[in-house]
């Protein structure tokens, strides 16, 4: 799938508010895994600066320091698909 065809943002807090609405809301989330380029545009728009290195993961925190952290699996290595060898 290219990137341009994933949901947005926005879609994410549609299905987020359909779990909310459906009394899912007090349940546990820990990581989002985004496209590379969003994982950038969050850290430009969390202060990151332009020639800093980029960004492998980015914690969003509340007021209470509990964090839903951001990753992108573009910078992890190796991601092509797995053969398996007998």
């Amino acid at each position: 799938m290219d990137e341009n065809e994933y949901p947005t943002i926005q879609d994410l807090r549609d299905r987020l508010s359909d779990l909310i609405d459906q009394g899912l809301g007090e349940l546990p989330v820990q990581v989002l895994v985004v496209p590379d380029s969003t994982l950038q545009a969050i850290a430009r728009a969390s202060g990151q600066k332009d020639d800093a290195k980029p960004a492998l993961m980015i914690d969003l925190t509340d007021d209470d320091g509990n964090a839903v952290t951001v990753v992108s699996t573009d910078r992890m290595g190796d991601t092509s698909p797995r053969v398996a060898v007998q």
